[in-house]
């Protein structure tokens, strides 16, 4: 249950963190939730009673490392503009190889040190996100600095301006028109705007789709295997092979750097509808690596396939929208599987109903290609290049 409370929190605090890093930076956001991740689980252990644990582990340590993840992500797309996809493809990958590179690290840490020791040790670990979030350095073009967030002169500027005009005629402003500025700013914070941006709209709608049938695999196939009449140690071992090819998706994608979003969704769908027809483990092992390829893209293209009808500046705002709705698609998916594995008694209807996810995702999609061609793609001309691009200090 932690888990599941850890891994939502990190996709639903999206527009909170979109907020976080639109006003201040991703170096300071990276940096706050870095201490604040490490110390939720660093105070989980001394939990009273189960409800405070969930509190401090799920919640500000999901939370807390969410933020994390979002603001690395960002950065990355601000400091690469040519190889942006190989760039995010690369960082998106950390995730897969800790995945199972600290599986058997936290295996010896537990038998080693009891879950509280172990839980320290992690809490250490997380606190390394601060030490690289101090190198998310500002960056300068043509003498001019640009936040972390990509605005050449952040919205403390005009908080500079409102305060300025409110010290000045505060005696005329009324409570009203307060709220009114306050809403306007939150509102510029969350740039609700995005859903008037069709690309945007189709994308997000695609994306959540998928996401309802994207956990699936990972929660049923070791169950289904034994089901099969094969051994407990071959769902592990299926489940390591997802894992791997999901994490050189990442990085392949980015080498390729096409887009294949929609084709591969349908591909990925339609060999999971079939998973109930794969009776030996070559077929499964064959199916985990064709399904590693859409779930890969699922972590690494998102960014760069906004930015590719968004401007550079509006990625916080519109990846943090994606997240949110994705990570409440994703609590909603592995419940309905369940039951309709519950309701006929076979995990055949759940791999049915995620390749669906995975197929309607990926037709929803398709049109995303003709407004890309039709559209033109909105270059952001205050990106550093590299011969205008300066370091600045900390």
């Amino acid at each position: 249950m932690l888990c599941i409370l850890w891994s939502s929190f990190i996709d639903i605090k999206g527009p909170v963190s979109a907020a976080l890093i639109n006003r201040f930076d991703c170096r300071r956001v990276a940096i706050a939730d870095g201490v604040v991740s490490s110390v939720g689980l660093f105070l989980s252990t001394f939990s009273p009673n189960l409800d405070v644990m969930i509190l401090l582990y799920g919640v500000v340590g999901g939370f807390g490392i969410g933020l994390v993840y979002m603001a690395s992500l960002v950065i990355v797309s601000y400091y690469f503009d040519k190889r942006r996809a190989l760039a995010t493809g690369i960082a998106t990958c950390g995730s897969g190889v800790g995945s199972f590179v600290f599986a058997p690290v936290y295996e010896f840490l537990l038998e080693t040190y009891g879950w509280r020791g172990a839980i320290w040790i992690v809490a250490g670990i997380m606190f390394n996100c601060v030490l690289f979030a101090i190198i998310y350095r500002p960056l300068t073009t043509h003498g001019r600095e640009t936040s972390s967030t990509g605005y050449v002169g952040t919205l403390n500027d005009e908080n500079n301006t409102e305060n300025t005009t409110s010290d000045t005629d505060v005696r005329f402003k009324s409570q009203i028109s307060q709220c009114i500025a306050k809403t306007q700013k939150l509102a510029q914070l969350l740039d609700v705007s995005l859903f008037t941006n069709a690309g945007f709209d189709l994308f997000l709608l695609s994306s959540c789709i998928v996401a309802m049938g994207s956990q699936v695999p990972y929660n049923f196939l070791p169950a289904s295997v034994l089901e099969k009449g094969l051994y407990e140690t071959d769902g592990a071992l299926l489940i390591s092979v997802l894992g791997i090819a999901t994490t050189l998706s990442m990085v392949i994608v980015g080498l390729v750097a096409d887009y294949p979003w929609a084709d591969s969704l349908i591909v990925g769908g339609v060999a999971t509808c079939f998973l109930p027809y794969y009776n030996d483990f070559s077929s499964l092992a064959i199916y985990s690596v064709i399904m590693g390829i859409p779930l890969g893209m699922c972590l690494s293209l998102p960014t760069i396939i906004v930015l590719e009808f968004l401007e550079l500046e509006r990625l916080p705002s519109a990846f943090g929208l994606l997240t949110f709705f994705m990570g409440i698609s994703t609590i909603i998916g592995p419940p309905i599987a369940g039951f309709l594995e519950d309701m006929t008694e076979s995990y055949s209807a759940a791999f049915y109903f995620a390749g669906a996810t995975f197929v309607l995702g990926g037709i929803t999609c398709l049109p995303i290609r003709l407004l890309i061609k039709c559209n033109s793609p909105v270059l952001d001309t205050d990106v550093p290049t590299a011969d205008v691009v300066e370091m600045t200090h900390l």
